[in-house]
C-alpha cells in the first residue's frame, strides 16, 4: 500500500512539473523555434535588367508587408488577448500601427535610456527571471498571396523585432525567435491557403534574450526593420559565399563562388543549370562558368577564376565588379541573383592593418541604429554621409557595434551603392557573446545554454561579411 501511495505521489509531481513548462520567452534554453538557418541577404529577379538595379520592389518574388497593421498593446503579458491569433478573433476595436515602428515613440510604454544596467532589473539581476510587468504587443494583418507564387516555397522575413516574437499563420503557431537584432525567416508555405491569409505576431518587450542585449542606448521595443514575403522555386539557391581576394602581387583577382542549392521536395530530384558571369567596372565580362547538376536534397556548386590585372577595391577607389548568378530549370522562369564584388586583400603584419599591401589609418564614426526623427531606429543615408565626412573629419570607416546589423534591412541602397561607391570601410563586430551581459561573467545554466546556442550561427550574425567593405573587427568594446 505504501509503495502504491508513493507511486501515485510521484506521478502527480511529474504531471504537475510537465504542466508547468515555461513558455519560450521565459526559457533560456530556447532562443528560437521553427526558423530557417541564417543566410546571405539577396533577392531573385526574372532578368538581368531588373537584377542590375537590385530593387526588391521590382522582383516578382517579393511582397512587402510594411505599412498599417492592426495593433493592441498591454502593460503586462497577463493582460494580453491570448486568442488574438485566431481567424475568428474580432480586432475591430484595435488601433493601427505602422510597421516598422517602435511602440514607445507611438505612445505605447516608455522609452528608457541606460548604459550597462538592465532597464527591467537595474540591481542584482537573476537570469533568466523577468518582470511580471512585461509589455506585449499583438499584431494582425490579412494578406493575399500572388497567383504567380503557386507551386513555390514562400518565406516570411522579419528584419528585427524586439525582443521575443511568436509567429502565427491562419491560427496556427509557426515559430518563435528572440534574437532581436538578427533577421529571422520562416518557411510558411504549408500554413497558407488560397485567398486571404492571416499573419499574427505576438511581441514581448523582454525575453530571456534581453539578458544578451544590454547596450548603452535607448531601450525601445517593437518591429524595427522591414517585414516582407519572398518566394522561391522548390529547387532553389539557398545561400552563397564569395571569395574576392588578390594574389601576392596585388595585381590579379582571385574569385571563388560557392552556391548552396536546396531541393525542398527530395522525392522529386530535379535538374538545374547554374551559371555566373562577372562584369568589370566598364561592363565587360571577365569571367563566367556553367554547370548542370541533378539535386536530390542539397548540394554545393563551386566556381573559381583568376582575373588578370584586376581593378582593386579600396576606400579611396571603391571599384566594384557586377556578379550575376543564374538559375535555370526546364519549364521554369529563369532566376537571376545580383551581387557586387570588390577585389581586395586584408592583412595584419606586426601591428599594422594593410589593405592591398598598404598600411591604412582607420578614421571614422560609430553607427547606432537610432534616429531621433523617425518612428523606428534607422539612420538616414545623408546623415551617415555627413557623419563620416564631417564628424569623422573625412573618415574612411563606419563602426557597426554592439549588435548584429543587417545589410538588406537597414539601408540596402547604402550598402550596395552608397558606401561601396562612397568608399567608407565597414568595421564591424557583433559582440554577440558578451554585450555587457551578466551571463558572460557568471558560470550559470543560462550562460552555458546560450553560449552553446550561439556558436553555430555566429558567422551568419555578421551580415556585412560578403561585402568588400566588410572588415571583421573584434569582440570587445572598441569605439572610434
Amino acid at each position: 500500500m505504501k509503495k502504491l501511495f508513493s507511486t501515485i505521489i510521484c506521478c502527480l509531481i511529474c504531471s504537475t512539473a510537465f504542466m508547468q513548462v515555461k513558455p519560450e520567452w521565459q526559457d533560456e534554453t530556447i532562443p528560437f523555434v521553427g526558423k530557417e538557418y541564417p543566410r546571405t541577404a539577396f533577392m531573385t529577379y526574372s532578368d538581368v535588367d531588373k537584377a542590375r538595379s537590385n530593387d526588391f520592389n521590382t522582383s516578382f518574388d517579393y511582397k512587402s508587408l510594411n505599412g498599417k497593421w492592426k495593433f493592441n498593446w498591454v502593460s503586462s503579458y497577463k493582460k494580453r488577448p491570448v486568442n488574438f491569433y485566431k481567424t475568428d478573433f474580432d480586432d475591430s476595436a484595435w488601433n493601427e500601427i505602422e510597421v516598422p515602428a517602435n511602440w514607445e515613440i507611438n505612445g505605447y510604454g516608455n522609452a528608457l535610456y541606460t548604459n550597462h544596467p538592465y532597464e527591467f532589473c537595474p540591481r542584482n539581476p537573476q537570469p533568466p527571471l523577468l518582470p511580471e510587468e512585461n509589455p506585449v504587443g499583438s499584431y494582425r494583418k490579412y494578406i493575399e498571396i500572388p497567383e504567380q507564387w503557386n507551386g513555390k516555397e514562400i518565406f516570411l522575413h522579419i528584419g528585427a523585432v524586439k525582443s521575443g516574437c511568436y509567429l502565427y499563420v491562419n491560427g496556427t503557431k509557426v515559430g518563435y525567435s528572440e534574437d532581436s537584432k538578427d533577421a529571422v525567416e520562416y518557411n510558411i508555405t504549408r500554413y497558407l491557403k488560397p485567398g486571404r491569409n492571416l499573419i499574427a505576431l505576438e511581441v514581448y518587450r523582454w525575453s530571456t534574450g534581453s539578458y544578451l542585449e544590454c547596450q548603452d542606448f535607448w531601450r525601445i521595443s517593437g518591429i524595427e526593420r522591414d517585414v516582407y514575403l519572398f518566394a522561391q522555386l522548390p529547387l532553389h539557391l539557398r545561400d552563397f559565399s564569395i571569395r574576392q581576394d588578390l594574389d601576392s602581387t596585388y595585381k590579379n583577382g582571385l574569385f571563388g563562388l560557392d552556391l548552396f542549392m536546396e531541393n525542398t521536395n527530395p522525392r522529386q530530384p530535379g535538374q538545374v543549370t547554374v551559371s555566373y558571369q562577372l562584369e568589370n567596372t566598364s561592363g565587360t565580362r571577365v569571367a563566367e562558368g556553367t554547370q548542370t547538376i541533378k539535386i536530390d536534397s542539397a548540394t554545393t556548386v563551386h566556381f573559381e577564376a583568376k582575373i588578370p590585372q584586376v581593378a582593386p577595391w579600396t576606400a579611396e577607389t571603391p571599384n566594384l565588379y557586377q556578379l550575376f548568378i543564374r538559375i535555370e530549370q526546364p519549364g521554369k522562369t529563369t532566376e537571376v541573383i545580383p551581387f557586387r564584388v570588390g577585389f581586395r586583400k586584408l592583412e595584419i603584419r606586426g601591428n599594422q592593418f594593410l589593405v592591398n599591401g598598404r598600411a591604412v589609418l582607420i578614421k571614422g564614426v560609430n553607427y547606432h541604429e537610432h534616429d531621433e526623427h523617425a518612428e523606428f531606429a534607422r539612420e538616414r543615408i545623408d546623415d551617415l554621409r555627413r557623419r563620416v565626412e564631417h564628424d569623422g573629419q573625412d573618415g574612411n570607416a563606419l563602426g557597426f557595434i554592439r549588435y548584429p546589423h543587417s545589410a538588406d534591412d537597414i539601408f540596402p541602397e547604402f550598402v550596395q551603392n552608397g558606401v561601396e561607391f562612397f568608399g567608407a570601410l565597414f568595421l564591424f563586430h557583433d559582440d554577440t557573446d558578451r554585450r555587457n551581459a551578466v551571463f558572460g561573467h557568471k558560470k550559470t545554466p543560462f550562460s552555458r545554454a546560450r553560449k552553446k546556442e550561439s556558436a553555430p550561427t555566429r558567422f551568419k550574425q555578421i551580415p556585412f561579411s560578403p561585402f568588400p567593405s566588410g572588415v571583421p573587427f573584434g569582440a570587445g568594446c572598441k569605439y572610434f
